[in-house]
């Protein structure tokens, strides 16, 4: 048999596409225990994986495999190392960074089939600016202009907090 985007029972000989595997919820839960994975960062990491479909709709369970072995140390870590940096990332934003990707799928940004994660890793790596940015933007605060915040500036903020009981 050809290794695509399905697979053959080896008990009844039917073929079947993984996608009518994977929407069996009790099947989707046994490929994802074998990763680790489960709930809401199961999910939205077989969705994440459909980016890397060829042109012909299909990925081999080879292709699946690999490139959960490529991000599954890191999801079990809790980090990422980009570029010679580390950054946290903590389940919740391997969440916000895949769905973001798939944003973008769906807004015509992304040029498809994703090759490697290095546009996923870099979403990751800008979670605390991007997640700045949203919350000076919901309250009205600036925000910073970049580089370490001056003596003055950590001081005001520790009055601030002081202030306001916290």
């Amino acid at each position: 048999m050809k290794d695509d985007y399905s697979f053959r029972c080896p008990n009844c000989m039917v073929q079947t596409p993984i996608d009518v595997a994977i929407a069996h919820e009790e099947a989707r839960d046994a490929v994802l225990a074998a990763f680790g994975l489960s709930g809401k960062l199961g999910w939205v990491t077989l969705r994440y994986l459909g980016l890397f479909r060829t042109g012909t709709g299909r990925l081999s369970f080879r292709t699946i495999t690999k490139r959960l072995e490529e991000i599954t140390p890191d999801i079990r870590a809790g980090r990422i190392d980009r570029k010679g940096r580390e950054y946290p990332a903590p389940t919740e934003v391997w969440i916000w960074a895949m769905e973001k990707m798939l944003e973008y799928r769906d807004a015509g940004r992304l040029e498809l089939p994703m090759k490697n994660h290095g546009y996923l890793y870099e979403i990751i790596s800008g979670y605390r600016k991007t997640a700045m940015v949203t919350a000076s933007e919901a309250t009205g605060t600036p925000r910073p202009t970049g580089g370490a915040p001056s003596k003055t500036m950590e001081g005001v903020a520790a009055l601030e907090r002081l202030r306001h009981g916290r």
